[in-house]
């Protein structure tokens, strides 16, 4: 789709799930649930690996589904808030209410699960969320499971598991269904073996830049 500035900007349906589950069950339902691909790398076409991003929604959770085909993540980070983007990261940013709000949540997830959570306007104007405030979320990383990733040895996973109402308590509004809102879904490692910069909706920027939401795809709920 071509806006109204006349820039390219893809759509992605989610799948409306018939009731709610634990992260780990959606990933296994995953394969089941229509994909859409990290394969713009406009900054580093020499390497970009391989991402599957898969969307669903119950009534009450947003649940988003990475599947990364990397041999060998790095994983240094640790703790709540760490640059984890250094890492071999996955990241989801997301503005719910496009029609009258400028305000995005960026999700950033490293392979094992560590998140970095932030809201605001734009790069300068960002707001490190809280423990608090995120601790309705849900994180589920392969790495992590006993005997390591299950599904193969080429890549990793991680499920993020959303409430609606951590939205609602952020923007001050319930997020109503259905709805079409507006985002990104990125690649990341900015310290890997191999530094790189994907995204699923192209950014048409000289130098890497995910804090660019004119460039996000538009987001179907319904």
């Amino acid at each position: 789709m071509i806006d109204k500035d006349g820039v390219f900007s893809p759509q992605y349906r989610l799948t409306h799930l018939k009731a709610d589950m634990p992260p780990q069950e959606f990933a296994a339902e995953m394969a089941t649930i229509g994909a859409v691909q990290i394969d713009c790398y406009p900054w580093s076409a020499a390497y970009g690996p391989k991402t599957e991003i898969r969307g669903g929604y119950s009534d009450l959770f947003c649940y988003i589904g990475f599947r990364v085909f990397e041999e060998k993540p790095r994983v240094r980070h640790k703790r709540f808030q760490a640059p984890v983007y250094e890492d071999s990261c996955v990241e989801f940013f997301f503005n719910p209410f496009p029609e009258d709000s400028n305000d995005y949540v960026n999700l950033e997830v490293n392979a094992a699960g560590v998140l970095l959570a932030q809201v605001g306007a734009g790069r300068r104007n960002r707001r490190s969320l809280t423990a608090g405030e995120v601790k309705g979320l849900e994180i589920w990383a392969s790495r992590n499971e006993v005997g390591g990733d299950p599904a193969a040895k080429n890549n990793w996973q991680i499920v993020l598991k959303i409430p609606f109402s951590f939205y609602g308590d952020l923007y001050g509004r319930p997020f109503a269904l259905p709805r079409q809102a507006k985002g990104n879904f990125y690649k990341c490692g900015d310290r890997a073996d191999r530094p790189h910069y994907g995204c699923w909706s192209p950014v048409q920027t000289p130098t890497p830049d995910f804090h660019q939401p004119a460039f996000f795809g538009a987001l179907i709920f319904g």
